[in-house]
Parts: C-alpha cells; structure tokens; sequence
C-alpha cells in the first residue's frame, strides 16, 4: 500500500495547526517563544531566580565555575528569596569543602 492511504484529511490539517499566538506547531525551527520558552527563560520549581537580572545557572557556565563554586553562588543568589539561613549555610558548606580540597594539604 502507498503511504497516501494512511493519511486522513484531518492529519494533514493537523500540519497547518496555530498556538494562539500565530505561530505553526509544526515549525520546530521557529517555536513560538511564549508556548515553547528556551531552557534559559525557564524555571522548573520556584521562580526564587527569575527576577534576577542574570541567572546562577549562566553566571556560572559563562565563567566556567566547577561545581563547589557554583552551588555556592547559587545558594548566596537565592537565600533571601528560598530558605534563609539555611541556604547561606549551604554556601559557606561548599566554600569550606573547596577551601579544603583545593588549598589544605593532604
């Protein structure tokens, strides 16, 4: 059988579908930017960093941090937005452990 027997109408309406934005659902090149946000212009789990005028998560990859580092600029960004104390807590944590492990001799 032809590939044309299996196609009803309706699936190829279904090419032509709109977001309520205007834009195609089936140009994956060109998503709408409100129904399909980037990575980076989303948050999954809070929204204690979207306020923030660069997010840890790009601070740290532009300035290619390791990991300690990171999570400690991640818990001093988001403190007085997530846990408090705790979080400052968590940021001294991470900079003792890269204070031992990069400066203290074994």
């Amino acid at each position: 059988m032809e590939w044309q027997t299996y196609l009803k109408d309706s699936d190829v309406l279904d090419l032509y579908k709109r977001c309520k934005h205007g834009y195609n659902l089936t140009n994956v090149w060109n998503p709408c930017p409100t129904c399909f946000p980037k990575p980076s212009k989303k948050q999954v789990g809070g929204d204690h960093y979207k306020d923030m005028a660069i997010q840890p998560s790009e601070f740290i990859y532009r300035n290619e941090l390791n990991w300690l580092q990171g999570n400690a600029i991640k818990y001093i960004c988001r403190h007085n937005r997530k846990h408090g104390s705790q979080d400052i807590d968590k940021a001294i944590h991470y900079l003792e452990l890269l204070k031992e492990w990069e400066y203290e001799p074994e």
